[in-house]
């Protein structure tokens, strides 16, 4: 359960990188042909979305998942931990910092503006979560392997 999970979670970085790539193409095709013709941007912004739309929903299942796990379950491996840690830490830097940067383009408060604050405050809480508990992921009792 806890791969499932932390595949999921990484969709949501997946989906990121996608765009980011996706919308460094538009940039770089905008500046080879001179044109800044609205419509185009706006085409171009709008498929660089799609993967960040389609990772959206598994990723935030992946955050809830890896939560549910770290509070209820008795799974304490330690690459786990640092499994979830980095994913986290990462998914809070990445997606905050991209939530801001659409904040300041004016994309306000859309849809996936506000989905990836949601998740972004998810993978906070997760992060706050295994330092809280990080105790138990490093205990001498050698339960690393239980589930």
């Amino acid at each position: 359960m806890a791969l499932i999970a932390l595949t999921l979670q990484s969709l949501l970085l997946l989906g990121i990188g996608t765009f980011v790539i996706q919308f460094l193409e538009l940039l770089a095709d905008i500046q080879a042909t001179g044109t800044g013709d609205p419509r185009v941007v706006a085409g171009g912004i709008s498929q660089a979305l799609v993967p960040m739309l389609i990772t959206a929903v598994p990723g935030a299942l992946g955050l809830a998942l890896n939560l549910a796990l770290i509070w209820g379950s008795r799974l304490r491996a330690r690459w786990y931990f640092w499994a979830s840690l980095l994913l986290g830490s990462l998914h809070v830097v990445v997606w905050g910092a991209t939530s801001l940067a659409l904040l300041k383009l004016g994309a306000g408060l859309t849809l996936i503006g506000v989905a990836m604050l949601l998740s972004t405050g998810i993978s906070a809480t997760l992060v706050g979560a295994l330092i809280r508990k990080r105790h138990e992921f490093f205990a001498a009792s050698g339960n690393s392997a239980q589930a």
